[in-house]
């Protein structure tokens, strides 16, 4: 029988609260991830390529703006074991200061950002997208401090209320063909009902009080987190900058759009996942047995999510393509799509080693990693572009394929953590995408051959086929049986989808028993 003790309630209660972190993640993830799918389904049939290639040349400023513009306190304030309002207050007036600064610096540099893009219509889109940067510090802490209590049923909430409400705007304003204005329209749209929405969840309010001691305590943390950031942020979207800066717009428009849907699964699966388990990394951060645990149960359920959905996109790309443009008119996204589907798979699941060497206090790594590799980044795009968008796609996959495994190796001894340990983590994912291939595969073989059917029949039918294997493979590998203890467990709270072992150190060994496969 497990021993009633102080540290029994503790893990207990990270159990309960990662738990149910897990489940309205995966409820925000699927939801969000649905209702962006169907509103760029309806705005790619009323847009031009071109319109999206311009939003994202925009785009590209704003965003890495964004990570500059709360100085990296997010991070600090979740990684911080005691926090007062003081330092909450400290962190809310100096993102919002921050907030107003990029917004003048980025509306006198508008028309430095035309230039270089070569088209003029930049500068008016960026100068409107910069006012997020005084809209969105307005519930910066709120958001911060729901995610330090695993309180992910709110930021559920808030996120879903505001993809509904920039869908809602960007479709109409679309539909009046006012063409990119109608995704400015809806980005803004969306970030002052995310704020509103964050205001009513959470009753969190600032003071003004503002501590340059607590400035500088934040800092400390967070200067790192921001510099790790910007180098990731230029690592991952330095094709944007420079597919619109080399070959246009209207390409741009081609291989944002491709690069969106290889990504989707890593952007709403993983980053999510990952917004779970960094809190609760950093309650165990000096725990290396839990935390090792806890890391390969994340990774090898992001692998289960993920990566059936990209093998699944890889093989249903022309019909998709066609089903969401209304035609042909979105067929040059078709092989980039294809090309980048393994750097998606890649991505997924490496995009896990930022919370590991963020909860051990080392987010200088991640910094100086994304350093020292974005020159050889650039060198491999820039030799790519002189390809088009195909040669671009190509880089990106080929650089995931090469760099990975280093910084993966890097966050694996950190926590010590061996490679055949992680891989076994992975099995299930791998062997439940071979089954995909070969299934789907087959059947698009025998459509070509033989059945000659229509794009829609041929889409349900390997979905259906392809989800079939998958599932048949899961039932072979143990990992569905795995998944079903693991649900019943996660909603009585006896063990958490992020450390099944949460109470081991008030267990006897006999009465423990690991996951399968880890």
């Amino acid at each position: 029988m497990r021993a009633h003790t102080p540290e029994a309630g503790r893990l207990s209660s990270l159990a309960r609260s990662t738990a149910r972190g897990a489940i309205w993640t995966g409820i925000a993830s699927l939801s969000t991830s649905l209702l962006r799918l169907a509103i760029l389904a309806i705005l790619a049939r009323l847009l031009a390529p071109a319109d999206f290639g311009l939003l994202t040349a925009a785009t590209f400023f704003i965003d890495l703006s964004n990570i500059i513009h709360e100085l990296g306190f997010s991070a600090a304030v979740i990684q911080k074991q005691a926090t007062d309002d003081q330092l909450l207050s400290t962190a809310f007036w100096s993102s919002l200061g921050m907030g107003v600064g990029l917004w003048l610096v980025l509306t006198a540099a508008s028309p430095l950002v035309a230039w270089f893009y070569r088209n003029p219509t930049v500068q008016p889109v960026l100068m409107v997208l910069a006012t997020t940067f005084v809209i969105m510090p307005l519930g910066l802490l709120q958001k911060v401090l729901l995610q330090k209590e695993l309180d992910f049923r709110r930021l559920a909430l808030a996120e879903v209320g505001a993809v509904l409400a920039m869908g809602a705007l960007s479709i109409g304003l679309a539909w009046q063909g006012l063409g990119v204005w109608s995704l400015v329209w809806g980005s803004i749209a969306q970030r002052v009902a995310e704020v509103v929405l964050l205001w009513l969840l959470h009753p969190w309010r600032p003071s003004r009080a503002w501590s340059g001691a607590a400035f500088g305590e934040l800092f400390g943390f967070g200067a790192n987190v921001v510099g790790e950031r910007i180098a990731n942020y230029l690592n991952n979207n330095l094709d944007y900058l420079l597919v619109g800066r080399l070959l246009g717009e209207a390409a741009l428009g081609y291989y944002s759009f491709a690069f969106q849907l290889v990504m989707l699964p890593l952007t709403r699966v993983s980053i999510l996942i990952s917004r779970v388990t960094f809190p609760a990394f950093s309650l165990v951060q000096d725990e290396e047995e839990r935390l090792q645990r806890g890391y390969l149960t994340t990774v090898r359920y992001i692998a289960l999510l993920t990566f059936p959905l990209i093998v699944g996109l890889f093989w249903t790309a022309p019909e998709l393509l066609r089903l969401i443009g209304g035609g042909p008119k979105w067929d040059p996204a078709l092989l980039p799509l294809r090309i980048m589907c393994p750097a998606g798979m890649i991505k997924a699941v490496v995009s896990t080693v930022g919370s590991i060497l963020k909860a051990r206090g080392r987010p200088d790594i991640g910094f100086r990693w994304n350093a020292a590799t974005l020159v050889v980044t650039a060198g491999a795009l820039l030799i790519g572009a002189r390809f088009g968008i195909v040669g671009v796609a190509w880089a990106v996959t080929l650089l995931s394929l090469l760099l990975a495994p280093i910084i993966q190796a890097i966050a694996n001894r950190l926590i010590g953590l061996s490679w055949p340990r992680y891989g076994r983590a992975l099995r299930p994912a791998l062997l439940g995408s071979a089954a995909i291939c070969a299934s789907v595969g087959l059947l698009r073989l025998l459509n070509t051959w033989a059945l000659g059917w229509s794009p829609l029949p041929l889409l349900v039918v390997s979905i259906l086929c392809g989800g079939g294997a998958y599932l048949v493979a899961m039932q072979f590998s143990g990992a569905l049986s795995e998944a079903r203890i693991l649900t019943r467990h996660l909603f009585h709270v006896r063990r958490s989808a992020f450390d099944v072992a949460a109470e081991r150190r008030t267990a006897s060994p006999e009465q423990e028993t690991a996951p399968p496969g880890l």
